[in-house]
């Protein structure tokens, strides 16, 4: 076998074999198949073309008008398996960090708040959704004052 051919698939296996590393989980992402949509409530279910096998479900609807006041007035809600808060100055939050307010989700690994709770640095698994809007990395650094 020529070196060329012996390269050329060598290099064909080994992308596959990241690409399977590095799948995606579309789940989390808001992708739903036709069964799992069933199970929402009515209101909740999104038109589905017949011949699609799913659609892309937001965890915060598009809809801006669900969002019934502001957002600075609406209270933040913050979930970890690890917290460590101080009045004075940054808090930490550690595992499974779930942030969420009316119109706004995050969900990250770790988190770091200002006193202030005016922005936050966030790393790992990072998942962002606003209205309509889902946004995943591996860090974030977000200002909630500025809305970046």
């Amino acid at each position: 076998m020529p070196l060329r051919y012996l390269l050329s698939s060598f290099l064909l296996f080994s992308s596959i074999s990241q690409a399977a590393d590095e799948a995606v989980d579309y789940q989390r992402l808001g992708w739903m198949n036709k069964n799992d949509i069933k199970k929402l409530a009515p209101e909740q279910q999104p038109t589905i073309n017949k011949a699609c096998q799913g659609a892309w479900v937001t965890p915060i609807a598009a809809n801006p008008q669900r969002i019934k006041h502001n957002l600075e007035d609406s209270p933040i809600e913050a979930l970890a398996a690890w917290v460590y808060y101080n009045p004075e100055g940054s808090s930490r939050l550690n595992g499974n960090v779930k942030i969420s307010q009316q119109g706004r989700l995050i969900l990250a690994d770790n988190a770091e708040l200002a006193g202030d709770q005016s922005n936050g640095q966030f790393t790992g698994n990072i998942l962002v959704a606003e209205a309509g809007t889902v946004l995943t990395g591996e860090k974030a650094r977000l200002d909630f004052s500025n809305k970046t």
